[in-house]
């Protein structure tokens, strides 16, 4: 039976990761930096003798690595933390598995952020692609890559790497947009806000797919991924965000007014992100199973019942 360690499972991917896992035949580890039950082994990858001791203790045969600074918006104001908790904490357990469980199984998650300013003519943008990142999380995430390619072809660790795209659901932390936008929709049938939505940029275009369809494909790439390759996940299709905006909007009977905030833009925004999934497709025979339609719906009314 394979044994699975899920690191960073508090967060938003890693909670999805966890209940997908308990569905399937395997023995599952969880772990978080901070520890809120006792089924869960605390494991903080900048600590190497913490991942010593879990690693050494648990002998895990694969590795799902959530754990991770996953805001874009954050990494411009902390920059030196987001490259010490992406990059350094997966640099300690590759060298930890190099030196204990050489044989366990490590998909490394970063992200479309990697590839950065691309072309529409780019676009899908295969993995092969030039790598362009434009904030401090795209550049973390992209050093991570390449650490993880290196311990591949230098050490043969079985480990992979994804570059995945944006991904939405119930239980994402405020700061991205399907967040924002359906909070302040909720908010504003509630009273709690004037009937107003302050916004970034609305122009941009991203590859939207549901936190669950991008864990289930994370759990195929773990059992048939290749060591030292990488794979985009995402559902192939653009959307602009003033696309997802009318989406939830038109989901509420509120008259809103949009109001562009400049508190909202970011230093420098990536204008387009489509991928090209018909790698991991062809591994995987992975495919999208919830609309937009419905994840963003899940989304408002979460925050309607909240």
């Amino acid at each position: 039976m394979a044994k699975v360690l899920v690191t960073g499972s508090s967060g938003f991917v890693g909670s999805y990761m966890v209940e997908h896992f308990k569905n399937t035949d395997v023995e599952l580890i969880v772990t978080s930096r901070t520890v809120t039950n006792q089924n869960t082994v605390r494991l903080d990858l900048n600590d190497k003798e913490s991942v010593i001791e879990v690693l050494r203790e648990n002998k895990p045969t694969h590795i799902v690595n959530l754990a991770g600074q996953s805001s874009v918006g954050l990494s411009w104001k902390h920059k030196q933390t987001t490259f010490e908790v992406n990059m350094l904490g997966i640099m300690n357990l590759l060298d930890v598995v190099l030196e204990y469980i050489p044989d366990c199984r490590i998909l490394s998650v970063g992200s479309s952020e990697e590839y950065g300013l691309v072309n529409l003519g780019d676009c899908p943008i295969p993995e092969t692609n030039v790598l362009n990142p434009l904030s401090p999380y795209g550049l973390s995430k992209l050093s991570a890559g390449y650490l993880c390619m290196q311990y591949a072809r230098s050490y043969g660790i079985n480990v992979f790497h994804t570059r995945t795209f944006n991904h939405i659901g119930v239980g994402q932390n405020l700061g991205f947009v399907t967040q924002d936008f359906a909070k302040q929709i909720a908010d504003i049938e509630k009273g709690d806000q004037e009937p107003i939505i302050n916004v970034g940029n609305l122009e941009a275009i991203r590859d939207f797919t549901d936190v669950r369809d991008i864990v289930e494909a994370y759990e195929l790439l773990l059992f048939n991924a290749e060591g030292g390759e990488i794979y985009n996940v995402c559902s192939g299709k653009g959307l602009r965000i003033i696309e997802i905006l009318n989406i939830l909007i038109s989901k509420s009977k509120a008259d809103i007014n949009i109001v562009q905030s400049t508190d909202k833009m970011r230093p420098a925004d990536v204008p387009i992100l489509i991928g090209d999934n018909s790698k991991l497709i062809s591994t995987t025979n992975w495919n999208v199973k919830h609309t937009i339609e419905n994840s963003l719906e899940e989304i408002l009314n979460y925050y309607r019942e909240k």
